[in-house]
């Protein structure tokens, strides 16, 4: 039984027990085991939270779109400390039991230029000396790790 459905939401944390509320209706109807159910409306609600926190396009916290606003990075350097500054805030949020997601964006046509490109490979290579304290996945690691870990009931 494939279900599937589609719903929009705003980004903002009053729609999060919205999405909650219409995970947990669309996995009730699914084949998951039973005792999964409830942790997978967890798990979705969750990401929509970080989400909501942290990856939101309009979220310049993290994004080399900041090199355009008023306030924002002037110098590659400024994007590196600033990102090395987030990801040690939510390795020691981690160690206290409470993990996160942080969403790097960048876009060629703004980190490609020369100056820029530095915080790129700058941010890549301190992301590598993390490698045992944290995870660097793309969209597809991400959906194939959940697919590799949900429990699925078999037909």
């Amino acid at each position: 039984m494939d279900i599937t459905e589609i719903k929009d939401f705003p980004v903002n944390s009053k729609s999060l027990r919205e999405v909650r509320e219409f995970s947990r209706e669309v996995i009730s109807r699914s084949l998951i085991l039973e005792e999964s159910k409830e942790e997978l409306v967890l798990a979705i609600g969750e990401a929509a939270q970080n989400i909501v926190k942290h990856a939101y396009k309009d979220n310049l916290d993290t994004n080399d779109m900041k090199f355009f606003h008023p306030n924002g990075f002037v110098r590659s350097a400024e994007m590196f400390e600033y990102v090395c500054d987030a990801v040690e805030q939510l390795i020691y949020e981690a160690r206290a039991g409470k993990s996160s997601t942080l969403s790097i964006g960048f876009h060629l046509r703004i980190s490609g230029r020369p100056a820029r490109f530095r915080a790129v490979t700058k941010i890549l290579e301190y992301l590598a000396d993390l490698d045992a304290q944290i995870w660097r996945a793309r969209r597809i690691d991400i959906a194939r790790h959940f697919a590799a870990v949900s429990q699925t009931a078999k037909p």
